[in-house]
């Protein structure tokens, strides 16, 4: 339980985080880890299976780690959304956001309300994270099932799709610090996922933005 709401200061900022993209849930926001749980929770519409990328060095070389968890879902985006530029969270109404603040994803709960608007959060993101690393064979078992795929090719499959529509611009809904972040992220990545961002250079037919799965 915490304290940080404050509605006043969320009202005069009209939700500038929440037009960034949704926020992400703790493993301690979860009833039960079993597929059925998340299937109901993914088929309401209001949450995405999401891809938190974690940088290791493994003998001497450094590598990247997929974690996957669990996120609300942003605008235009479906239930398997594991990397995408991110837009608006579907959550948020001209009043606030849909859920009252003690159901909301722990990472909403725990933003810190700062006057001039530039709140922060009292969380450990990486050691949040790494929490859900127990939980990955359920939602696993999710992707290859709604997708056809393992975590790995399915986000090797997205992510050339992010790199296409940052390099062909397709920024709908987006906002101005969403793309600031995605370029950024494109070139992080490119690093270690040279073929899929070859492919983006050149595949005219890769899918575009707002594919929903």
């Amino acid at each position: 339980m915490n304290i940080y709401e404050n509605k006043n200061i969320c009202a005069k900022c009209g939700g500038k985080c929440c037009l960034e993209g949704g926020c992400d849930y703790l493993v301690s926001d979860i009833e039960e880890f079993n597929i059925q749980n998340f299937c109901d929770l993914l088929e309401s519409g209001k949450a995405s299976i999401k891809a938190i990328l974690n940088e290791n060095e493994i003998e001497s070389k450094k590598n990247i780690e997929v974690i996957l968890i669990l996120k609300s879902r942003n605008i235009n985006r479906g239930a398997i959304d594991l990397i995408s530029i991110e837009t608006p969270c579907s959550l948020l109404t001209a009043t606030g956001c849909f859920y009252p603040f003690l159901k909301r994803p722990g990472f909403a709960r725990h933003l810190i309300p700062d006057p001039n608007y530039e709140c922060y959060s009292d969380l450990n993101y990486k050691s949040e994270y790494l929490k859900w690393r127990q939980y990955q064979s359920v939602l696993e078992n999710i992707i290859k099932e709604k997708t056809g795929l393992s975590k790995y090719e399915e986000f090797r499959k997205e992510l050339e799709e992010f790199f296409y529509n940052i390099l062909h611009r397709n920024f709908e809904d987006a906002s101005v610090k969403s793309i600031k972040e995605a370029h950024f992220l494109l070139n992080y990545l490119k690093r270690y996922y040279e073929n899929e961002y070859e492919r983006a250079l050149i595949n005219s037919n890769s899918p575009k933005l707002n594919k929903k799965r």
